[in-house]
């Protein structure tokens, strides 16, 4: 009973700024089929990444997790972050994956600043490997897929 009482607490949870929920009671019953269904054109074609004097800090705490953080990462190039703990590894991927958003500068995927894109259609596209070590019962997708 548990599992099914935070299941509906997450579904109260309101949706995050810029996060277009679809109401399915609204659709016709003839399109409910191609909400599962993503063909529309893809958002990023290459993955060229560019961060942009970047600076971000966490909702209510002072001081700058980020800090005019600049860098390019080329379509295609493979990298590790490495660092001691508190060296903003876990931020930079928050920024990335649009969990903490910049107060100041720009992070561009593929020349569009990451923060035009509708937030579900961009984390469609956007893969993180968590670092946490554990997994559940089920398939790497399931893991991987929040």
């Amino acid at each position: 009973m548990i599992n099914l009482e935070r299941c509906i607490n997450y579904r109260e949870l309101p949706s995050e700024v810029g996060y277009v929920q679809k109401d399915i009671k609204a659709i016709k019953e003839s399109e409910k089929n191609k909400l599962f269904v993503h063909n529309e054109k893809k958002l990023i074609t290459e993955g060229k990444l560019v961060f942009k004097n970047v600076c971000a800090r966490y909702p209510f705490k002072k001081g700058d997790v980020v800090n005019m953080m600049s860098f390019e990462i080329e379509a295609g190039q493979k990298i590790g972050v490495v660092g001691k703990s508190g060296a903003g590894k876990s931020s930079l991927i928050k920024l990335l994956w649009r969990f903490l958003e910049p107060y100041s500068g720009t992070i561009e995927v593929d020349g569009v600043d990451i923060l035009s894109y509708n937030l579900k259609d961009y984390r469609r596209e956007v893969s993180i490997v968590s670092q946490e070590t554990c997994i559940f019962v089920g398939s790497l997708r399931e893991n991987i897929d929040p």
